[in-house]
């Protein structure tokens, strides 16, 4: 076993409900918004739709992108409809058949974007949408890649920061430009060019590659060092311990107790430049899991970091350690590629993220997880990363209650699994 800790406990205790207020566009979502949240993820349709286009063959059965999205009533569709995102540019091609053939779902229209290279508004896009009736009631569904997925996000930004100084005819061009350089990218075309927001007489800031801002915490070392400092708990039920192990009863107030927050990514515009890296170097989006039973008694032993999304379902992905990536480099001479947790969910807040480890004899099982992520909870790239560390820590740790309660769904068993921060 890996464990190196100060001070390992079974505790138990009743989780008193946290009082802090959050206030804010890139704040958590809860309160009735969280319910909003919650009851549009439409779980139902989205099992069914599972069962035509099954998670473990690349797919991404997902909820709506952002149902608080306000714009022109076309782009709205958009965000307010339940996905399917298809792991290639052929299987999307394919989706609206295999949708004909279910004996369930009822087509009443539908509207394919992909040659059109362009709707009234927003400009470029390259997806689909289809109007169809489920167990009586009529419903949106949008189905679309990764890579217009990415191209959705992009557009929700620049609509969210838009004012009357942005010219619109070279906005539409340069969004253009964007969906042909993505549906490249899915016809798997090599050197493809990519032009700046500046090359069209916009702001840098539109740029679907930006840069990044630069660290609050300078230095890789001064930010974990500032970590480790911080890594005990000070909760109701662990007091100034580095890591503990709930014993049962601690275990249901965690699953009882789950915070009911929905966290947005905190690192939003690193993500297209992730994933440019990620794809460049060779990376495949379906490499990342959707977490069943059956996949988890299938686990090695290692790291895996993980996301719960709104509806309770766990994705994840294989970590890799820096030393680990530094000698497949050397041996190599090749940049590997590392997806992380906003890939998981694109664009969406999550209930939790974190690691999970996983030791194998003959077979898998959980010896640890934490709520480490630092797209959602512990960003250098925010001013909040002193008090998100400090103090915030503590009540991230409540988050793993969704993730225990997600392990109960899918039948997973577990038992004296050691608990950390990060």
């Amino acid at each position: 076993m890996r464990f190196v800790v100060k001070a390992v406990a079974v505790v138990s205790v009743v989780i008193l409900s946290a009082g802090l207020v959050f206030a804010g566009p890139k704040d958590p979502v809860t309160g009735k918004r969280f319910i909003q949240l919650r009851d549009a993820q439409n779980t139902p349709l989205q099992s069914h739709l599972e069962a035509i286009f099954p998670e473990s063959g690349g797919y991404f059965i997902t909820g709506p992108l952002d149902i608080f999205f306000t714009g022109p009533s076309d782009a709205e569709q958009l965000y307010h409809s339940t996905r399917i995102i298809c792991p290639t540019l052929e299987a999307f091609e394919n989706c609206l058949f295999r949708l004909q053939q279910d004996t369930i779902i009822t087509i009443e229209n539908s509207t394919m974007y992909l040659h059109q290279s362009r709707m009234d508004f927003p400009v470029g896009y390259r997806g689909a949408l289809a109007n169809i009736h489920f167990k009586g009631r009529k419903h949106t569904i949008q189905f679309n890649t990764i890579q217009q997925t990415r191209w959705l996000i992009w557009v929700k930004g620049i609509l969210a920061g838009k004012d009357n100084t942005i010219a619109v005819m070279p906005l539409e061009a340069y969004s253009r430009e964007v969906s042909d350089h993505l549906y490249g990218t899915d016809r798997r075309w090599d050197d493809l060019p990519t032009k700046n927001a500046i090359d069209f007489g916009l702001f840098d800031t539109l740029d679907i590659y930006r840069e990044a801002p630069e660290y609050t915490i300078s230095g890789y070392k001064n930010y974990k060092d500032f970590l480790k400092r911080h890594r005990a708990a000070y909760t109701k039920f662990a007091k100034g311990l580095v890591a503990f192990i709930p014993s049962d009863s601690l275990l249901r107030q965690m699953k009882k107790k789950a915070p009911r927050k929905a966290y947005p990514n905190k690192e939003y515009r690193m993500l297209q430049m992730e994933y440019l890296k990620f794809l460049v170097r060779g990376g495949d989006v379906s490499s990342l899991n959707t977490l069943t039973k059956d996949i988890f008694d299938t686990l090695q032993s290692g790291e895996y970091f993980f996301a719960v999304g709104v509806s309770g379902k766990v994705r994840f992905g294989r970590e890799l350690m820096r030393e680990e990536v530094a000698e497949i480099e050397l041996k190599t001479g090749k940049k590997v590629p590392r997806a992380n947790h906003a890939f998981l969910f694109p664009g969406e807040p999550l209930l939790t993220a974190g690691a999970f480890f996983i030791e194998r004899d003959s077979v898998s099982f959980l010896t640890e997880v934490t709520a480490g992520s630092g797209h959602y909870f512990y960003s250098n790239l925010t001013k909040s990363i002193r008090t998100d560390i400090a103090e915030l820590s503590n009540q991230y740790v409540l988050t793993l209650g969704h993730f225990f309660n997600a392990l109960d769904r899918l039948s997973i068993e577990y038992n004296d699994v050691l608990v950390r921060k990060y």
